[in-house]
């Protein structure tokens, strides 16, 4: 009698891991696949099946398989979410860029974001929550390095990998701002003390 194994596919981006987009596009970039030996290892990443099991599978199943992971992997357009639970733990992102530490800004832009990367980047801007109000203002730790954090993130659901993209657009040009108003602020400050040296009012008698 043939052994019947059942699988567990994909229905939308949520079911997807940010460990397992990074290694589809490490797939996706290699030259030496043809269509047939990429989708085959497409399905083998998000089914878990053997590279053998694949030959036994009916034509139509196979289809399906195909068609239902790529269909999850289309739906990108997907809202930011400040907070969401991941292994038990609720998480919440970073809400007042002004106030960002010298470590977090240092280790959110030391190099560019990308898909390799991604992980380290969340594992920065976001940390469990250790309080929330009525209004659900929340708190997260405080920054003291990404740890383990990296790890945990990487089994990130893509829904909130991607609301987060939409953030990221927005990022580089927040911080540039959130620099320049630091820096207006430090030069205001160093004319005042310019103009009352000079008007003697600062001068000790």
């Amino acid at each position: 009698m043939k052994e019947t194994r059942t699988i567990s596919l994909p229905e939308d981006i949520s079911d997807i891991t940010l460990s397992q987009y990074q290694r589809l596009v490490k797939l996706q970039d290699r030259e030496d696949l043809d269509q047939e030996q990429l989708t085959k290892r497409v399905i083998m990443l998000f089914t878990g099946m053997k590279y053998r099991e694949l030959t036994n599978i009916v034509y139509t199943d196979y289809q399906m398989i195909v068609s239902s992971i790529f269909t999850a992997l289309k739906i990108v357009d997907v809202p930011f979410e400040k907070t969401f639970v991941l292994n038990g733990v609720e998480y919440g992102f970073i809400q007042n860029l002004d106030k960002m530490t010298q470590g977090e800004y240092i280790d959110l832009t030391n190099e560019p974001m990308t898909t390799e990367n991604m992980h380290e980047k969340l594992a920065v801007l976001c940390r469990p929550v250790v309080g929330m109000d009525n209004y659900g203002m929340y708190t997260i730790e405080t920054y003291n390095g990404t740890g383990r954090r990296e790890e945990v993130m990487l089994q990130c659901p893509m829904n909130v990998v991607n609301g987060l993209l939409g953030f990221f657009r927005n990022l580089s040009v927040e911080l540039k701002n959130s620099i320049l108003k630091s820096t207006a602020k430090l030069e205001v400050q160093r004319k005042k003390q310019r103009d009352t040296f000079k008007n003697g009012d600062g001068t000790q008698h």
